[in-house]
């Protein structure tokens, strides 16, 4: 049970280390003044996926907003 714990928390702490690590990188030119690298590949993500309100729960709705951004941004960086 407790290796089972482990994988959970271990794959949550990656899934948001990742959305973190893709906000910043969308947001670097704001925060820091200077754009990061990645920074047109998260302009283009931002760009592809739409709003939509799946759930009807908007924390929710925009977490799986941004979570498919951040698919978006890391597929095309890999390319």
């Amino acid at each position: 049970m407790r290796a089972l714990q482990f994988c959970g928390l271990t794959t949550a702490i990656t899934l948001v280390a990742g959305l973190l690590n893709y906000e910043v990188t969308a947001r670097s030119n704001l925060l820091l003044g200077v754009a990061l690298p990645g920074w047109w590949e998260a302009q283009r993500a931002d760009h592809a996926i739409a709003y939509r309100d799946h759930t009807g729960i908007r924390p929710l709705d925009r977490l799986l907003h941004e979570g498919a951004e951040a698919l978006v941004f890391y597929d095309d960086l890999l390319r």
